[in-house]
């Protein structure tokens, strides 16, 4: 066997010494353009290049460089590691020439030197596999329509790239081709989102969901993960979602969001990449293709999200997260530290009165407890004893005497169909009951003296709730206690409206959102309490 050049040699020597993977790539390979590899103006790559995770996802806007991203780092494992076994699956024979001959040849016809090093008398360079002068294999196979092709190769390294388009049932068999190599074997899967329920946006919730995170240099605040927040037609730049000044992509992090899964996965978003134009000539920027793409396209292709339903607007585990320890506070015996302190109640009335109908009126209280709004007591008034034409008058006897249980300071209801039983619970309760009513524009919350209420700008303030919950300023009780009610936060998406270019808040098939819409009244009728939002809260909707 011809011996292996020093240039080869020290890349697979690389392994034993201190070099990150990062630095290994950067050291051996070039850009598609022959330069050097940049992390400065690509620092998110450095991090993913140097997770040696045995199970990674990648969700990539187009045109971010997951492809070369896939390249380098299959190119890396195979020249690095004598005798490795790769398979390289994707969904069409062209997305795997794309790879092969754009990404993975590209290298060698750059740089000489690499290619004399990876090739030899005994190599092999065709369509479907590629074997190195260290006797590693790249075996490349199309699975999207039939799996039958990658069926017999034993290989402990797998990529599945454009996942989305692959049947879960083509990947199940794929990876059984790793089945004998437990200790070693690792799995990559990348894609561009083409739904909500895809492949790639099932196995992207199922890992530890890194976002690249960005804190503003004017307010200090962290930033939620680079979404539709950061989109403004009359701002033609990355901005901050609290205060509008503008962000430098450079400067972000990635936060996990979903912690305790072991898996790794990675949203590389279209607006944290060098390439990011807002407005063009070409009117191919951002902003340009925002009016003039379909939604959803604009949604899984520039911002890297799934759509059908919208953006995912928060995880269990992120909910989860916000539960404490301390159990649901008993009404029968409210301390007198909570007692003493400034609070507010939500209503929502929903009778049934009919015999044996079921009454799902929902009261929540809350208050603020130093920088998060703290929930110590929420009921929803369902079950027989609330049932017929006598269940109003329970659940108004009720309410009333949670109220004063907690000494609640105002009582803030939603107007709608619940007015008449508004009216009667501030016969018992006085002026501390206030009505709220929703508004469908961007006008931010204000009185109404007409109608006497409060209006609300709907999309503007539950935009807020999301933001509040993301950034962990709510503090619900303990899970076993409170998991029914943030079921209720799970129910509600977004749904946007490509014609009017507007985006609304919907429910989910027949799941309730009330506990979600008495979080937002509660939110308010705090700021509302104390005149001023609390220094973490945008004043933008309120």
């Amino acid at each position: 066997m011809i011996r292996f050049t020093s240039y080869l040699s020290n890349l697979i020597k690389s392994n034993r010494t201190k070099l990150t993977n990062a630095e290994k790539i950067q050291k051996y390979f070039r850009t598609q353009e022959g330069g050097r590899l940049d992390f400065i103006e690509h620092p998110y790559l450095e991090a993913i290049y140097n997770d040696d995770s045995r199970y990674m996802v990648f969700s990539a806007s187009r045109q971010v460089g997951k492809s070369t991203l896939l390249a380098l780092d299959v190119l890396k494992r195979a020249l690095s590691t004598r005798n490795e076994s790769i398979l390289f699956a994707s969904a069409s024979e062209a997305q795997l020439s794309e790879i092969q001959d754009d990404k993975i040849r590209r290298q060698f016809d750059m740089n000489p030197q690499l290619k004399r090093a990876a090739f030899n008398s005994r190599s092999v360079d065709n369509k479907g596999k590629m074997i190195f002068s260290n006797q590693s294999t790249i075996y490349f196979k199309s699975i999207g329509k039939q799996v039958s092709s990658a069926r017999g190769i034993a290989a402990p390294q797998i990529y599945f790239d454009e996942v989305q388009s692959i049947p879960r049932a083509h990947i199940s068999v794929v990876r059984a081709s790793a089945r004998t190599f437990k200790d070693t074997s690792r799995f990559i899967f990348a894609g561009t989102f083409l739904g909500e329920e895809n492949t790639l946006n099932q196995l992207y919730l199922d890992t530890n969901q890194n976002e690249w995170i960005i804190t503003c240099p004017e307010c200090h605040q962290d930033n939620p993960k680079l979404g539709m927040a950061h989109i403004d037609k009359d701002l033609p730049f990355l901005f901050c979602v609290h205060c509008k000044a503008p962000l430098d992509r450079k400067l972000g992090r990635w936060v996990k969001h979903n912690p305790d899964n072991p898996k790794s996965g990675y949203r590389i978003c279209g607006l944290m990449t060098p390439e990011c134009t807002w407005r063009s000539k070409a009117h191919d920027g951002i902003l340009d293709l925002y009016e003039s793409e379909p939604f959803d396209k604009f949604l899984n292709e520039t911002m890297g999200l799934p759509s059908v339903k919208g953006v995912n607007l928060i995880t269990r585990t992120e909910l989860e997260d916000l539960c404490g320890d301390e159990p649901m506070l008993d009404p029968t015996n409210v301390p007198p530290n909570i007692q003493q302190r400034p609070s507010v109640a939500g209503i929502d009335w929903a009778f049934n009165t009919d015999e044996g109908g079921v009454s799902h009126t929902m009261i929540t209280f809350a208050l603020l407890e130093r920088d998060v709004i703290k929930i110590p007591y929420t009921k929803r008034f369902s079950g027989p004893e609330y049932s017929g034409p006598q269940g109003p008058d329970k659940v108004l006897d009720e309410i009333c005497l949670l109220v004063k249980a907690f000494q609640s300071d105002f009582v803030f209801c939603d107007k709608g169909l619940g007015h008449k039983d508004n009216m009667r619970l501030q016969l018992r309760l006085g002026q501390k009951v206030q009505e709220m009513q929703y508004h469908g524009g961007s006008k931010p919350t204000y009185w109404d003296p007409i109608d006497r209420c409060y209006k609300i700008p709907k999309t503007l303030t539950l935009d807020q709730v999301f933001l509040n919950l993301r950034e962990q300023r709510y503090l619900f009780p303990r899970k076993d206690d409170f998991e029914p009610y943030y079921e209720d936060i799970l129910n509600l998406y977004t749904k946007y409206d490509e014609d009017h270019r507007t985006r609304t808040y919907v429910k989910s098939g027949k799941g309730s959102d009330d506990f979600c819409q008495l979080l937002n009244l509660c939110t308010i009728g705090i700021l509302r309490m104390f005149g001023y939002p609390p220094t973490w809260m945008s004043q933008s909707s309120y």
